[in-house]
């Protein structure tokens, strides 16, 4: 959910000799953590996380801002007992195509430090949690505001028709030719990349899996249109080379039903309710920690 994902705030690194701009409950955050976070967080730059006022304030502030809140939501999800064991953390990490052997290896050889960069994540996780439990269940969607979205939106709930191929491009027309032949004669593709691999380092191929016309351009799907199943294109020419194409199977056009788009509407609505509820609740949430800025020290950093 982008509301969700919104709190989901980096926690940058820092010396402890730096000068201490602001605390929360006791905890301190660094002018260097200000400065790290306000560089990477210009792309990211999200009113929704802030009240009226702070957006008035200079971007130092706002920044300021998103790191206080940051830590008073990771003490919340710490007095919750929420809390993610290294297992979990290392099977989140993989869900989001991320191997932590890896990341230690290209941060090692980058000169960066790894134990920083894994709690960052624990603590992107912790809140992650904490709005899961907390917030989520706040925002409830009526039966009859959804009914009314499927039916004022039903072109978004039909799925096109769908097609699965074989794909091969290459510089080389000639090639081309001789696996079509191959893909006629039903041999395997890997077998066909395998055999011409070594004479051809253009070639890239394989199956394409399950595709439609909101994926790939509207030429291609005209060409699996004129194929029938089973079928080889003639060798085309394309951007930077040519393509053969096996079409391999066909799936008509469908409709989801209400009750299968049913979670994927309340997601949706609840993304679109979800910044009135979480300032909302932040707000009261605020209140209990013991927020200290120090104004001069915050005077100091510049928002270049």
């Amino acid at each position: 959910m982008k509301w969700l994902y919104a709190a989901l705030l980096l926690v940058m690194s820092c010396s402890p000799t730096q000068k201490t701009v602001a605390r929360v409950s006791g905890v301190s955050i660094k002018i260097g953590e200000l400065t790290s976070q306000m560089s990477l967080s210009q792309p990211l730059f999200d009113s929704v996380m802030l009240t009226s006022q702070q957006k008035t304030q200079s971007y130092p502030s706002f920044v300021l801002a998103r790191l206080i809140q940051e830590e008073v939501l990771v003490q919340e999800a710490i007095r919750q007992n929420i809390t993610l064991s290294p297992e979990e953390l290392a099977t989140k990490l993989r869900a989001q195509g991320v191997d932590l052997g890896e990341v230690r290896k290209t941060m090692f050889e980058q000169d960066q430090a790894f134990d920083s960069w894994k709690k960052r994540q624990e603590r992107r996780i912790l809140i992650w949690r904490l709005l899961e439990k907390e917030l989520y269940p706040l925002i409830q969607i009526p039966e009859e505001e959804m009914r009314r979205y499927y039916q004022k939106n039903a072109q978004q709930f039909i799925i096109p028709r769908q097609f699965r191929a074989l794909h091969v491009v290459s510089a080389s027309e000639e090639i081309l030719r001789r696996i079509q032949q191959d893909l006629l004669q039903n041999k395997p593709i890997g077998d066909i990349l395998h055999t011409y691999g070594p004479q051809d380092a253009t070639l890239r191929g394989g199956d394409l899996g399950w595709f439609d016309q909101r994926s790939v351009p509207d030429d291609f799907i005209l060409l699996m249109e004129q194929l029938r199943l089973g079928q080889v294109s003639s060798v085309n020419a394309i951007d930077h080379g040519y393509q053969v194409v096996k079409l391999l199977d066909v799936r008509k056009a469908k409709e989801i039903s209400f009750d299968d788009a049913r979670s994927q509407i309340e997601k949706h609505l609840k993304e679109e309710k979800g910044a009135d509820a979480f300032s909302h609740w932040y707000d009261a949430l605020a209140k209990k920690s013991r927020i200290e800025i120090y104004e001069d020290v915050l005077r100091e950093v510049k928002s270049e």
